[in-house]
């Protein structure tokens, strides 16, 4: 039997500041020193990003996306977001604003603003640390059932019924 592929968790950051996508992967990799993390400065080198790391067995390219909403070029973080909500609504969406929150929020429809994650600037790294964590950690707890076999130390659930076996197979042959 194939053994399952351990994979590291991808994270998308779109962050016109330099300093401050410094400081968001520093946050990343310091509660996922595995991480894959990418990076664009625009919502056009986003987009492209994006296209290039989709992959047609894969439900979703990310794990988690971290966007700042004013950005280079023609397009806003807000805007990405939209995007990402109508194509892929199981991945995390983290927007960072200097803005207040219900200010971004006016410009978002009640029925969405369950797939947007808010985080205002200026912030601690340590809380940036505690979103990202809170944020994954949902996915985390499946232990594989939707991401293939997450790192081990991740997946402390003991199996403890036939029925949760059969659950579990059933879930890596649909990954494989």
């Amino acid at each position: 039997m194939q053994e399952a592929k351990v994979h590291p968790e991808k994270i998308l950051v779109v962050e016109d500041n330099m300093s401050m996508l410094l400081l968001v992967q520093k946050a990343i990799f310091k509660v996922l020193p595995n991480a894959e993390v990418s990076s664009a400065v625009s919502l056009e080198e986003a987009f492209a990003i994006l296209i290039k790391n989709s992959d047609i067995h894969d439900k979703k390219p990310y794990d988690l996306v971290i966007a700042d909403i004013f950005l280079e070029g023609n397009g806003t973080g807000l805007d990405f977001w939209r995007v990402i909500c109508g194509t892929y609504p199981q991945i995390p969406f983290l927007i960072i604003s200097s803005l207040a929150e219900d200010k971004v929020m006016s410009n978002v429809l009640e029925h969405e603003k369950k797939n947007l994650i808010y985080f205002r600037k200026p912030f601690l790294m340590p809380e940036l640390q505690a979103k990202i964590k809170e944020v994954l950690s949902p996915r985390d707890n499946t232990a594989g059932a939707q991401s293939g076999l997450r790192r081990q130390e991740h997946d402390e659930t003991i199996v403890g019924s036939d029925e949760q076996i059969e659950h579990l197979a059933h879930m890596l042959i649909l990954k494989l």
